[in-house]
């Protein structure tokens, strides 16, 4: 190579430098726009980290900030794979299409009268379970997503359990 060869890749990777610190400081502009002067998005003035968040694509973040919720049913782990299974491993609330960390929760827990019959679970993703614990759904809405399962996954099981 000679020294012109190198002159060119020095420019160019200035001039890529320079194009990409230009187009990151119109970003910057752009998300600042509606923000009084001196406020960033996290509040403080001294924060200059810019954290743009979209809701829902980051599972592992959205899972940290659910409790520890503590295991509603009695039922032994063959039997919660084998409702899983049932299920095709996805949350049973129809409008969610979560499929990791699935749990079995009881509608009516063992200490209000319930009992591990087919009637009585329903496979939920951690969102779905926290908001079922929290009372947000009523037991009504979560068995009729269970009144939905020959239909939304050809439900067929000999279960055991009453």
């Amino acid at each position: 190579m000679t020294l012109i060869d190198y002159a060119i890749i020095a420019a160019a990777m200035v001039i890529v430098t320079l194009v990409v610190g230009a187009a990151s400081m119109a970003v910057r502009k752009l998300q600042n726009a509606g923000r009084p002067t001196g406020e960033t998005p996290s509040g403080g003035a001294s924060d200059p980290q810019i954290n743009i968040e979209i809701q829902g694509t980051d599972p592992l973040r959205d899972l940290s900030r659910l409790p520890e919720l503590g295991n509603s049913s009695t039922l032994p782990d063959e039997a919660k794979s084998a409702l899983m299974n049932a299920v095709w491993y996805r949350c049973e609330n129809p409008k969610c299409n979560y499929t990791q960390f699935l749990d079995v929760y009881q509608i009516a827990s063992l200490e209000k009268g319930g009992s591990n019959a087919l009637e009585n679970l329903v496979v939920l993703c951690p969102e779905c379970r926290n908001i079922a614990e929290s009372g947000q759904i009523d037991d009504d809405i979560l068995r009729s997503w269970i009144q939905g399962r020959l239909e939304r996954f050809k439900f067929a099981l000999d279960w055991p359990y009453k």
